[in-house]
């Protein structure tokens, strides 16, 4: 298994375990099949996130992870922790999963998966439920419809 290329820059408190983070981005990029991915990773707040969704995006709102492919090579991610701990109170488990859920998403966006469209859609969360069911995880739907 090639090594991974990951920097973080946590600006969140508590800190993340960046161990963790080295795992779920391990196990999403393998099933991929992109191990040498580069992702330089943000984790941040509501506030942050919002400012780069507006910046980039032309989108204001904060929102939970936002994905930047730079090449073919590398990637940015940002996530919103304050959003993941929020979602993961209001839907029962623990932040680690929904944190994991961001980062598996992220992985998937940038490797050509989409859920804009309900197949599309239905796709990627199928996929989201397979990544993190290799880390042990199990998940309720995270749609609303």
């Amino acid at each position: 298994m090639s090594e991974l290329r990951l920097s973080i820059n946590d600006r969140w408190d508590p800190p993340s375990d960046p161990e963790f983070i080295a795992q779920v981005l391990r196990v999403a990029l393998a099933y991929v099949q992109r191990p040498e991915l580069e992702v330089s990773l943000l984790l941040s707040d509501e506030a942050e996130i919002g400012e780069l969704h507006g910046k980039y995006l032309n989108d204001p709102s904060p929102t939970d992870v936002i994905t930047f492919s730079l090449d073919e090579d590398s990637v940015e991610i940002a996530v919103s922790v304050e959003r993941a701990e929020r979602e993961a109170r209001s839907r029962g488990h623990a932040a680690k999963v929904e944190l994991a859920l961001y980062l598996v998403h992220a992985v998937l966006h940038v490797s050509g998966y989409d859920d804009l469209a309900s197949e599309d859609r239905m796709r990627m969360r199928a996929a989201e439920r397979e990544v993190l069911a290799k880390l042990g995880f199990e998940i309720e739907s995270v749609d609303k419809d």
